[in-house]
């Protein structure tokens, strides 16, 4: 009887402290993955962000791409859209945060055809069991 208390209070101990990390705020959490995005648009390595791709991500990019996505689709996606649009620069400078959400915005710069242009980008993350995961990107 002595042995299933211990138990029962290592569990509950463990779980309190699983409970607290995933309610906790997760900003840093939720900054890695965008640090983890900017990385990727840089870098032209969709791999970079790819594990954060929700299974139903909405994209909208101003190539005409626009819908739902899974994962694969979306890797894909992005792979032939930052072999043509070459990201030079990505500043977020408009975030909000809440419990189970995470929105940023800010100004993609990047080369086209020989060209520089400069346009919107709004990242939106969700969060389930602890875990950040990209919702929707919209570059337009």
């Amino acid at each position: 009887m002595k042995n299933k208390k211990y138990i029962i209070l290592v569990v509950l101990f463990f779980a309190a402290i699983n409970f607290v990390n995933a309610k906790s705020d997760g900003g840093s959490d939720a900054q890695e993955v965008l640090h983890s995005i900017v990385k990727g648009m840089l870098q032209n390595s969709i791999s970079s962000f790819s594990s954060y791709l929700s299974d139903n991500c909405y994209i909208s990019l101003n190539n005409g791409t626009i819908g739902y996505y899974t994962t694969s689709q979306s890797y894909y996606i992005f792979e032939n859209y930052f072999s043509q649009y070459k990201v030079t620069d990505i500043k977020f400078n408009e975030i909000k945060k809440s419990t189970l959400s995470y929105n940023a915005s800010g100004i993609v710069k990047y080369n086209f055809n020989g060209s520089k242009y400069e346009c919107r980008i709004f990242v939106s993350l969700k969060t389930s069991s602890g875990l950040w995961y990209i919702s929707q990107i919209m570059i337009n």
